[in-house]
């Protein structure tokens, strides 16, 4: 699963994983223990290719265990290149939201959050339209996804339950 800066998918995915027990993985998480420092960190001191490669890694790693279970793609901007390698070994569901839902959440989490990961991703945005060179990065990967889930402003439980609702759909499993 994945979305853009201030999807809130990470909290869709838990809670998706807290009603069926399923494994959960937030590339995110993966990326800075294996590196050893922040994602803040290894943007500052190493590039955003550094990161790519080390969630692709992981994103490869999770993917090869099975059950898989939900995998949350995390803060590098995949290309249509990389999906499209990865898209053989899963379903993956794009969590998208409004530009102004996206523009409301990442000011409220740099204000809450001073020198949160987003400030090495792009300026403090003052208007929506400053969301969009991070947005564009992402969207052609996101894109790719096999399920386009329209979230508007929804809790991320609200989302969790409409996407389970509809999970043997996306896995293509038929029920019994």
């Amino acid at each position: 699963m994945g979305g853009q800066v201030g999807s809130d998918v990470a909290r869709v995915g838990r809670a998706m994983a807290a009603r069926t027990g399923l494994r959960f993985t937030e590339i995110d998480r993966v990326v800075e223990n294996g590196v050893g420092q922040s994602l803040a960190q290894l943007l500052r001191t190493r590039g955003p290719d550094a990161l790519t490669e080390a969630s692709l890694t992981a994103l490869g790693r999770a993917l090869g265990r099975r059950p898989c279970g939900i995998i949350i793609l995390g803060s590098a901007a995949l290309s249509t290149a990389d999906m499209a390698d990865l898209t053989p070994r899963a379903r993956f569901v794009y969590l998208m939201r409004p530009r102004k839902v996206l523009f409301d959440r990442v000011c409220a989490q740099l204000s809450a959050i001073p020198g949160s990961l987003f400030q090495f991703q792009l300026a403090t945005p003052t208007r929506e339209e400053d969301l969009d060179p991070l947005l564009a990065a992402r969207e052609g990967a996101l894109r790719q996804s096999q399920t386009t889930v329209d979230a508007g402003d929804r809790h991320p439980n609200e989302i969790a339950t409409a996407i389970l609702g509809i999970l043997d759909r996306i896995m293509e499993v038929e029920k019994i």
